[in-house]
């Protein structure tokens, strides 16, 4: 027998319009599991999100970068103006990617490939900055692991 729409409930498909909890965690979950550095800063660069690949990476624990600028964690003087040109791209609605020397927390340098991209709302407003990178050679140490 074929129910008809009329006779239906509204409430009868919850799931359909409301993610359940597993729904909203499972995100925050697979940015956490994934073996690549994924940073979130504000549209300033203030870091609100630093995964734990993101510690290895760079040598950095979440404690010790959420709530500072990411040009001050990553970035070295040598490389800030060209930093400063991909932010500016990217908060102009770009997104940028490629080879970067990023700069661990001993003051070291290794090489990542480097994402940049802009993070839009619903209404299409910039909101954030994310960030993924990982190091360019396989089986190269990271910065956690040299120390």
């Amino acid at each position: 027998m074929v129910e008809s729409m009329s006779n239906r409930s509204p409430m009868a498909e919850p799931s359909q319009r409301y993610p359940t909890a597993e729904q909203v965690r499972l995100p925050n979950l697979f940015l956490k599991a994934i073996k690549a550095a994924i940073i979130g800063t504000d549209l300033s660069g203030i870091v609100n999100f630093w995964n734990p690949f993101a510690e290895e990476l760079y040598g950095w624990s979440s404690e010790e970068v959420v709530g500072r600028n990411i040009m001050e964690i990553t970035v070295s003087s040598e490389t800030e103006e060209e930093a400063r040109k991909y932010m500016a791209s990217v908060l102009a609605g770009n997104s940028w990617a490629g080879e970067f020397q990023v700069r661990c927390k001993d003051g070291s340098f290794v090489s990542a490939f480097v994402t940049l991209s802009l993070v839009k709302g619903e209404d299409g407003a910039a909101v954030a900055n994310v960030y993924a990178a990982k190091t360019v050679q396989i089986g190269r140490a990271s910065c956690r692991e040299r120390v």
